[in-house]
């Protein structure tokens, strides 16, 4: 595997674990830890093209994640 794609590869890894703890931290009423993750998340989609986040959305009020349908 080219390096190029193996960083995109652990940057969509690092991503989904980042949306992952962000979703539990909203769950559990830590909005900003949750807003905090979120942001780490979308800044991993603008440094590595091959990750992408467009399915997911941040309700700053609430703190809510979600994955759109």
């Amino acid at each position: 595997m080219a390096p190029q794609a193996r960083a995109s590869d652990d940057a969509a890894l690092a991503g989904t674990l980042l949306v992952e703890a962000a979703i539990s931290a909203a769950t559990h009423h830590d909005a900003t830890t949750a807003r905090h993750l979120a942001d780490r998340a979308a800044a991993l989609a603008n440094e590595y093209p091959g990750y992408d986040h467009s399915d997911l959305s941040f309700a700053p009020t609430t703190g809510l994640i979600r994955h759109r349908a």
